[in-house]
């Protein structure tokens, strides 16, 4: 279950949901979580290859792995932050805000050799709970600290990201929009199903949502 939780947190990633599936004792429930997490693993394992090396090939020496997610990123830009003005990601229970956050952003097709898709040069508007899931783990800190021990919540990098701070991505296609297309506004394809993506992210602002 530990596995399940880091693969499938996806866009909310709160220990209470984890909580609840853990105490869920439906067995079909159970099932259709097994078959979900083996198609998973069985899609990260398939585009691992392909990931490493694009990632070898377009990331520079900085270049890491998330071994539980199958991210590969690079930290471009990381500004000291007063602590007075460093987001505060977590509640006091240990439950991360619906964050609201402005960002610069490239986003390309890792199976054609980095083709963008999509892009803006000016600060774009999101919240957490409508990011797709990679952006979430790019911009959360790795781990909370809840009552003296320390909980891991699957963000990459061990402080999460803070305003100025410019990373980029390369995620498997089960943390970006998985087994289904993403098409345009006229209905063409602009994202195939199962597509490994690489994006560019810069946070122009971070803040809690209304």
């Amino acid at each position: 279950m530990k596995n399940l939780f880091k693969l499938l947190f996806a866009v909310l990633v709160t220990a209470a949901v984890f909580t609840s599936c853990m105490k869920d004792n439906d067995n079909s429930w159970y099932e259709e979580q097994q078959k979900e997490l083996q198609r998973i693993e069985a899609t990260n394992k398939e585009q691992a290859p392909l990931l490493k090396q694009y990632a070898e090939q377009y990331l520079g020496e900085n270049r890491k792995l998330d071994e539980n997610s199958g991210i590969w990123y690079e930290v471009i830009e990381s500004p000291e932050v007063p602590e007075d003005k460093k987001y505060e990601f977590f509640t006091s229970s240990g439950q991360i805000y619906n964050f609201a956050l402005k960002a610069k952003y490239e986003g390309r097709l890792v199976k054609e050799q980095g083709k963008p898709f999509d892009s803006s040069t000016e600060p774009a508007n999101f919240t957490a709970n409508g990011l797709i899931p990679a952006w979430v783990r790019a911009i959360i800190p790795s781990t909370f600290n809840l009552n003296g021990q320390t909980h891991e919540v699957g963000g990459l990098t061990e402080k999460g990201l803070q305003v100025g701070a410019k990373i980029r991505i390369i995620t498997p296609s089960t943390l970006g929009y998985d087994n289904k297309d993403v098409k345009d506004k006229d209905g063409n394809i602009k994202i195939a199903a199962n597509s490994p993506l690489d994006f560019t992210i810069e946070i122009v602002e971070l803040k809690r949502a209304q």
